[in-house]
């Protein structure tokens, strides 16, 4: 018993260690009444990483790390399914001094003027449009008009091996064009 109390005291203290430097949440919480408290102080965690332009890049290299954080904090700190309003709700909400969120960020490196390649429009797809009901063939999660169509990235990337890049972004090519019925 000791040894479990001693465990869970070691395991309890950083996270309220950490909760107590996390800074407030910008534009609101992206908590809600009834999250699970360690599950709120993760996502507290990851909205105190956000970037200037509303994207959590901490790797050096863009597109690496946004799309899961947006997918993490619209999943919220209640388990189980997402619910696409809810969960849009919850992204928008962790924002930025200027107003700018994850979608905002991940919205600005479709649009970029390399364009988008194969494996990251899938990644986008997978982890950001079909699960906050985005159209992936009018991606424009800012709204700003200049939606992208992520299947004719996807389709352009494909090898004659019917490789779409490395294996991670092959794979999210296969979960994409299957949750998609595509083939």
């Amino acid at each position: 018993m000791a040894m479990r109390r001693s465990l869970a005291t070691l395991l309890t203290a950083p996270v309220v260690g950490v909760s107590l430097l996390v800074p407030p949440l910008v534009g609101g919480a992206a908590a809600a009444p009834g999250d699970d408290p360690v599950l709120a102080e993760a996502i507290a965690f990851i909205a105190a990483s956000q970037q200037e332009d509303g994207g959590f890049e901490l790797g050096g290299f863009a597109g690496f790390e946004t799309a899961d954080a947006v997918l993490a904090i619209g999943l919220g700190a209640t388990p189980g399914q997402l619910d696409p309003g809810a969960g849009r709700a919850r992204v928008e909400a962790v924002q930025t001094a200027s107003g700018r969120n994850g979608f905002d960020a991940v919205d600005d490196e479709v649009e970029s003027p390399d364009g988008v390649s194969a494996g990251r429009a899938a990644k986008l797809a997978v982890l950001v449009a079909l699960p906050f009901g985005f159209d992936v063939r009018a991606f424009d999660p800012s709204g700003d008009g200049a939606p992208v169509d992520l299947i004719a990235a996807i389709d352009v990337g494909r090898s004659v091996e019917g490789a779409y890049g490395a294996f991670s972004e092959t794979l999210y090519a296969v979960l994409t064009l299957s949750a998609l019925d595509l083939p």
